[in-house]
């Protein structure tokens, strides 16, 4: 086990850290202003296109395995929970209040494990997963990155097309 964490890029401890900290705050209802919540699909989005791009090697299916994935996982794990969440627009400009939930940590940290596993298991020894296992690493992996860009669009949606 120590010598699978020497392996890991120091990236990936910096993203936990933040990830820590963002499910400690998340017990408490908060504002958060739309930078915020783009920060966490900003990050899924690049660890995924490294796993396409560095670790595997990129096909027009592959791309829509996790593309169909990511849309999946925006509806069902990022709008749909953030909407039964009560979210609201802030009094500010480009704010919404998020209220403290237990759905928020949990994501963060399925998220990460599921991006993780996925990250060192094709790192390690893609060549041992047959295609069907490849196209279904991708497609989790899209769909906990569309979970965080799901919560970010219904935000949007809150601040600037459910207003009028």
């Amino acid at each position: 086990m120590i010598e699978l964490l020497k392996h890991v890029p120091w990236y990936v401890y910096l993203i936990m850290v933040y990830l820590i900290l963002m499910i400690i705050k998340s017990f408490k209802g908060r504002t958060y202003h739309l930078k915020k919540l783009i920060i966490l699909p900003a990050i899924f989005i690049w660890m995924s296109v490294v796993e396409i791009t560095h670790v595997i090697q990129p096909t027009i299916l592959y791309i829509l395995v996790w593309f169909v994935g990511m849309v999946i996982g925006a509806a069902i794990l990022g709008w749909y929970p953030f909407h039964k969440l009560d979210v609201k627009p802030a009094d500010k400009a480009n704010m919404v209040y998020v209220p403290g939930n237990m759905f928020t940590p949990i994501l963060i940290v399925v998220t990460f494990c599921v991006k993780f596993y996925i990250g060192m298991t094709l790192a390690r020894n893609q060549t041992a997963f047959s295609f069907e296992t490849i196209n279904l690493l991708l497609f989790f992996s899209g769909l906990f990155t569309g979970a965080f860009i799901g919560r970010f669009l219904y935000a949007v949606y809150l601040l600037y097309l459910k207003r009028r």
